[in-house]
């Protein structure tokens, strides 16, 4: 992460840390992206910007609930960004300096662009890419969320294990939807994201996916615990812990382990409160909780399922045994 600022400061870009996690959007819960933060300071300075933001993405892309998780982000994740106004082409060069410094070979780089982002294709021309490695989608326009700033993206993946792994994103931030219309922006930006977890995770030679599963799960709860103002928003931590519980279960991990290595390591942060007393809290919670839905609701219809799944974190089999006996 270092090299990566020092090399934009070395530019003369601003260098930003990372801001509350808490969103200011009302449509938001949490800030899922670099730009979310930082977009009324971006927009409104001429001054070129480099930042490091942790976002965090319970449910879909969008933090509402009502999606499914996209299985492409982790839950909390480390975001490096840049904004500049200046051309993608200058800007590019950049990103292949950073490649290049931090040993990844562009040859084994593949770019996926939208088949009617004119502006990218050219670049791709100019830049005298192998077309081998350019793949042409419908998709690739990014958006902030439902309603907000938008524009087409490249994205820059490596193939890890016969897969391919985002692990940058350039967007011209060229356009602003409101309800239903598309407007062109007139003052333009170049967005680019960088995922610090997934270039940690190229590089490690052993990677254990339940490890790196369950460190993102315990990384988000104490992440979201830090910046909680709201204690209503505190079924978020419920929701992290039942994945937890049920990861562990099912890998056949001794999750207590895990929980006491994680606070070690965080204890510098983390230990401004008791730990015996968070869990008691936590068990508690839950078993009011499951006490009183069984005792005061009827499900009748499979969408009350997934909403109980998407909101409370209940795998569907679990909900299912609970109410069984009212389906018979």
């Amino acid at each position: 992460m270092k090299k990566i600022l020092l090399f934009f400061s070395f530019y003369y870009y601003k260098i930003l840390g990372t801001q509350n996690i808490n969103s200011t959007n009302k449509t938001l819960i949490f800030v899922n992206s670099g730009l979310a933060s930082l977009k009324k300071f971006v927009f409104r300075s001429n001054v070129e910007i480099s930042s490091f933001q942790y976002c965090v993405r319970m449910q879909g892309i969008y933090n509402d609930f009502k999606l499914t998780n996209d299985g492409i982000h982790q839950t909390s994740f480390l975001m490096l960004g840049n904004f500049t106004k200046k051309n993608n082409i200058n800007n590019f060069k950049k990103i292949k300096k950073i490649l290049f410094l931090i040993k990844l070979n562009f040859k084994k780089l593949f770019f996926t662009i939208n088949i009617n982002d004119y502006l990218n294709i050219i670049l791709i021309l100019i830049l005298k890419i192998n077309i081998n490695q350019v793949i042409f989608t419908n998709k690739n326009i990014w958006k902030i969320n439902k309603n907000g700033y938008c524009g087409f993206s490249l994205e820059i993946y490596i193939k890890i294990s016969k897969k391919l792994l985002e692990i940058w994103n350039i967007v011209n931030v060229s356009f602003i939807k409101k309800k239903k219309k598309i407007k062109f922006l007139k003052k333009k930006i170049i967005d680019t994201g960088l995922g610090l977890n997934r270039i940690i995770y190229v590089f490690k030679k052993k990677n254990n996916k339940i490890n790196y599963k369950l460190y993102d799960i315990f990384n988000s709860i104490f992440l979201i615990f830090s910046y909680l103002k709201n204690k209503k928003n505190i079924f978020f931590i419920n929701k992290l812990i039942k994945k937890i519980l049920i990861f562990s279960y099912k890998n056949n991990f001794k999750i207590w382990y895990f929980i006491f290595y994680f606070f070690l390591k965080k204890k510098k942060v983390y230990f401004v409160f008791c730990l015996k007393k968070f869990i008691n809290f936590i068990l508690k919670k839950e078993i009011f909780f499951l006490k009183k839905i069984k005792k005061n609701i009827y499900i009748k219809k499979i969408k009350d399922f997934v909403f109980l799944k998407n909101t409370f974190g209940f795998y569907l089999s679990i909900l299912y045994n609970l109410f069984k006996i009212k389906f018979s």
